[in-house]
C-alpha cells in the first residue's frame, strides 16, 4: 500500500492505485473487478480519496501567498506584511466656481461638504469638496472660486460605544469606501459635545502611549477594521467613550470622465455657475488578488521608505491607483544638475498632462518617506511615438 500513489487528483488513476493494491492481495489476484459489486464499492472508495485530495490541495494552496486563491485568504498574509490592500478610490475633479450677487458681500463661503451634481449619460453621481472655500472679490468685482476640489461619493457616520472589553472590535459595515476619506472622532460619553479627533498613521514611528491615533487593517469581505493603540502605542479610548467614524461611499471608476458638474443647490440663495477645469480622473476599484500579491513582498521590502529609484515607482504606484507606470532618474542627470533631488515622471491611465493638485499630491506623499536631504519631484512623462516603416522579404 505503502507504494501506491493516492495523492493525485485524477479519479480514474485513484480508482485505478485502489485496484492496483487490490489485484497484490492474494484473495483478489484473480478476481474480476469490471462489472461486480467491487466495482461499484472501488467507485465510492475512488471518489472519497479524490474529494479528501482535492480539499488538502486547497487548504494547503491557501496558507501561502503565492498559491493562495481566496481574497480573504491573500488579504490575510498580506496583514503578516503589515500591509493594507487599496480599498475603492474616488474619482476626483477640480472646478471653477463664479457666483453673481445682487450686493457686494465681503466674502462668499463654500462650505465643507457642499453637494455637486455630476451627469454622465443617464448616470448621476455625487462631489463633495472635502475643505471650505473663502472666495472674495477681486479687483473686477467678480467672486471666483478657482481650483475647487471635489471628491466622487456619499458621506456616511457610524457609531460605537466602547464597552471596555478586549473582545470590542471597531469593524467598518461597507466594503465600497475609500478609506483615504476615514475620519475618527472620540468624545468622552453620548452626552458630551467636544469630540477630539484622532488622525491616521500607517506605522508606530514617532508615537507614543499619548498619540491620539488610530490604525486600519484589512478585514473579511473587503471591509476594514479600525484599531487603537492600546495605551501603548496610541490611545486607547476608554469605557464609555463614542466613537464618530465618517467616511465616503464611492463608485469607483464609473465617475472618471465625468465633464458636466454643478452646484446642487445656491449657497446662501446666491446663484451660481460651474466650470470644469479637469475631468472627474483617479477613480479606480478596490485593489485586486494579483496586485496584492505582487506589491505585499515588495512593501515589507522597502519598509515604506524610499531609499532606491524602485522604492519610489513601487510606493507611489501603490498609493495612487491612477499612476500607470514611473521612471525615476536622479537630479544630477538633469541639464544642469540638481543635486539633492529625485526626479518622477509618472504616466497616469488617463494619459493626461499631471494637474498641479495631484503633483502636490504625489510630492507630498513621498516627502514623508525620503531621506532628509533628498527633495522628490513630480514631472509629466515624455512620449516617444516611433513610426515604423518595414519591408518584408519572404521566399
Amino acid at each position: 500500500m505503502a507504494d501506491q500513489s493516492f495523492t493525485n487528483l485524477d479519479f480514474e488513476n485513484v480508482k485505478q492505485n485502489l485496484k492496483n493494491y487490490l489485484k497484490g492481495q492474494d484473495r483478489f489476484k484473480d478476481y474480476d473487478f469490471e462489472g461486480s459489486n467491487m466495482n461499484v464499492l472501488l467507485d465510492v472508495l475512488a471518489y472519497n480519496t479524490f474529494q479528501n485530495n482535492f480539499y488538502t490541495n486547497m487548504a494547503i494552496s491557501e496558507m501561502f501567498l503565492d498559491s493562495a486563491q481566496i481574497k480573504d485568504s491573500v488579504v490575510s498574509h498580506a496583514k503578516e506584511l503589515n500591509y493594507l490592500p487599496r480599498s475603492r478610490r474616488s474619482s476626483n475633479a477640480v472646478l471653477s466656481v463664479s457666483f453673481f450677487p445682487t450686493d457686494t458681500p465681503p466674502t462668499i463661503v463654500i462650505p465643507e461638504k457642499t453637494k455637486f451634481t455630476a451627469r454622465c449619460g443617464t448616470s448621476i453621481y455625487s462631489f463633495y469638496n472635502n475643505e471650505a472655500y473663502i472666495v472674495k472679490p477681486d479687483g473686477a468685482g467678480n467672486y471666483v472660486a478657482n481650483d475647487v476640489n471635489v471628491f466622487e461619493g456619499r458621506y456616511i457616520e457610524e457609531f460605537y460605544q466602547v464597552d471596555g472589553t478586549e473582545s470590542q472590535r471597531f469593524i467598518l459595515n461597507n466594503n465600497t469606501l475609500d478609506t483615504s476619506s476615514i475620519r475618527v472622532f472620540v468624545k468622552e460619553n453620548q452626552n458630551s459635545i467636544i469630540e477630539t479627533e484622532y488622525l491616521y498613521r500607517d506605522s508606530i514611528f514617532d508615537v507614543d502611549q499619548n498619540s491620539e491615533i488610530f490604525y486600519l487593517q484589512p478585514f473579511r469581505d473587503n471591509r476594514y477594521e479600525i484599531v487603537f493603540g492600546k495605551n501603548l502605542f496610541g490611545v486607547q479610548p476608554s469605557n464609555g467613550n463614542v466613537i464618530r467614524v465618517e467616511y465616503r461611499l464611492t463608485a469607483g471608476e464609473s465617475a472618471n470622465g465625468i465633464q458636466t458638474i454643478s452646484l446642487e443647490s445656491d449657497i446662501d440663495g446666491i446663484s451660481s455657475t460651474t466650470t470644469v477645469v479637469s475631468v472627474s480622473s483617479g477613480g479606480a476599484e478596490r485593489e485586486s488578488i494579483e496586485s496584492i500579491k505582487y506589491f505585499a513582498p515588495k512593501s515589507i521590502q522597502i519598509q515604506e521608505r524610499a531609499v532606491t529609484e524602485n522604492d519610489y515607482g513601487i510606493l507611489l504606484q501603490n498609493a495612487f491607483p491612477e499612476v500607470k507606470s514611473t521612471s525615476v532618474y536622479g537630479g544630477e542627470r538633469l541639464d544642469p544638475p540638481r543635486y539633492g533631488k529625485v526626479v518622477i515622471a509618472a504616466y497616469t491611465n488617463d494619459n493626461e498632462i499631471i494637474r498641479d493638485s495631484e503633483s502636490q499630491r504625489y510630492t507630498e506623499y513621498l516627502a514623508e518617506r525620503t531621506p532628509l536631504t533628498v527633495e522628490p519631484i513630480i514631472v509629466p512623462a515624455k512620449f516617444m511615438y516611433v513610426n515604423v516603416a518595414s519591408s518584408v522579404f519572404f521566399d
